[in-house]
């Protein structure tokens, strides 16, 4: 029995040979010259396939005596359907580079176990209606309060930090320093909530990146314009009214890109009444607020992108009911300038710089006071 399993072994050893065929070859990118780790090889038609491996190099069984077609697929590059006769062994393949384009995508999470975390704040539009400040849009967010001592110049309050407790600034270390030491022009103020993308909240008493803070760093991130390979444009224009208060509000924006460059444009104003609540009560929270600001955004060289920046706000005749006097006049001007660049080296992969300059002019009165002539 033995001698006759020998002997059917040593038979079907031949045609079993016959049958499978191995080719090795190299992968590599045809602009870089560079190998592909991990391609994927298949052959059309049949179920056997192989993977590159890290200097892109690669073993693949085939039909013996035969022609086929080998597929190599590898992410970002073009797929390859290469014919092979019957008499290859050594094969060189090179792939086409072929960029994939998404659109911008948002990764939010934080960890549960730490109590030191980032959270980021969305969705303003679907719970604030006409906000007033930028302090508005903390309006229902877990574990934030406000400090309300009129209809605008709200100041946030988080988990009983406030003030100078908190770290509030803008873009990632804009800030603007409130003028009054009654907090009536608080940071909030400076920037239209319109322009506001998101809010990031780093929670905790130590942040090496952002200053000096005892309750957290509040980081009000603006809208950015798209960057584009040809000249686009486009708009917005908004209005509101309140009945109460016969409050009034309009804002139009204008952005745009090109090749190598982008801007923003974008103004508006209020002019908001006294509340009047249930009873009748007119109660004095009036105030004006009128703002711009203009980007101006470069990108000489690839992975380098230089931004200006530049913005005004103006509030008159702001009543504070939670105040002795008001506001008569609060204007602010703030300059900044950025450059970031990616990829700098094998050892770097980006740096980032920030400037700026702010000014606040803010004049306190009472002359808006009923009292004020007696």
């Amino acid at each position: 029995m033995k001698n006759i399993l020998a002997l059917f072994i040593a038979f079907a050893l031949p045609f079993l040979a016959i049958g499978q065929h191995t080719i090795s070859g190299r992968i590599t990118d045809a602009g870089t010259q560079k190998p592909l780790s991990f391609a994927t090889l298949s052959i059309e038609g049949f179920a056997s396939g192989a993977y590159a491996d890290e200097q892109g190099r690669f073993e693949l069984q085939v039909p013996e005596r035969s022609a086929y077609t080998i597929i190599v697929q590898h992410i970002g590059y073009e797929q390859l359907k290469y014919p092979v006769g019957k008499a290859a062994d050594e094969l060189q393949l090179q792939l086409q580079s072929k960029p994939i384009l998404i659109e911008n995508i948002l990764v939010q999470g934080s960890k549960v176990d730490n109590a030191a975390q980032s959270d980021v704040i969305l969705g303003f539009a679907e719970h604030v209606s006409h906000p007033k400040d930028v302090a508005d849009l903390f309006k229902d967010t877990p574990g934030f309060g406000l400090v309300k001592r009129g209809g605008y110049a709200m100041d946030p309050v988080f988990r009983s930090f406030r003030n100078e407790q908190l770290n509030v600034q803008y873009d990632g270390g804009v800030q603007v320093m409130h003028a009054c030491p009654n907090r009536m022009d608080p940071i909030t103020t400076h920037v239209a909530p319109e322009e506001v993308e998101r809010i990031e909240l780093i929670k905790g008493p130590f942040s090496v990146r952002y200053g000096q803070t005892m309750g957290g760093v509040i980081n009000i991130i603006t809208q950015q314009p798209e960057p584009a390979e040809s000249f686009t444009i486009g708009g917005a224009v908004e209005s509101g009214y309140e009945t109460n208060g016969d409050s009034k509000l309009a804002r139009l924006a204008l952005n745009g890109a090109g090749k190598g460059y982008d801007f923003t444009v974008n103004g508006g104003g209020r002019d908001f009444g006294n509340y009047q609540n249930g009873d009748g009560l007119e109660i004095p929270t009036s105030f004006q607020s009128y703002d711009y600001a203009a980007k101006l955004g470069f990108r000489p060289y690839k992975d380098h992108r230089l931004q200006l920046g530049w913005r005004q706000s103006f509030g008159r005749d702001i009543l504070h009911v939670g105040l002795p006097m008001d506001t008569r006049e609060d204007n602010s001007s703030v300059l900044s300038a950025d450059y970031a660049a990616r990829n700098v080296s094998p050892h770097l992969y980006s740096i980032t710089f920030k400037a700026f300059v702010s000014q606040v002019d803010h004049i306190m009165s009472n002359t808006l006071r009923p009292n004020f002539a007696t």
